[in-house]
């Protein structure tokens, strides 16, 4: 996929949500009680708008292909989805750090490695 045309934010999301969802599509079922619970959360603080809220209701219950196009879609829709963030704690720490050192913007001397 071209990811050249996203911000570096967006690029940086982009593979975040992709690693987690690859790890939501190994156990599907244990996710998406993680996937679940985390939206219900959000809700319950109005971190979220309703819209959108319920868009990630209906593609948890679509299944994960489902999920995985909107989220990683290259679409409006697709950048939305990607900043609501709702698979905390699908993803191991030491491969969400790897993550971010890959993707870290360049020329930034507080991210030197």
């Amino acid at each position: 996929m071209d990811l050249s045309s996203l911000t570096y934010e967006d690029k940086r999301s982009w593979h975040l949500n992709e690693a987690a969802l690859d790890h939501a599509c190994r156990d599907w079922s244990a996710a998406a009680k993680v996937i679940k619970h985390n939206l219900d959360a959000m809700g319950e603080h109005h971190r979220i708008a309703p819209h959108y809220l319920q868009r990630c209701y209906d593609l948890l219950a679509q299944g994960p292909v489902e999920m995985r196009a909107a989220f990683l879609g290259l679409t409006d829709e697709g950048q939305v989805l990607r900043s609501i963030h709702p698979f905390a704690g699908l993803l191991p720490e030491r491969e969400r750090r790897e993550i971010l050192q890959h993707t870290k913007r360049p020329g930034r001397l507080d991210e030197a490695g």
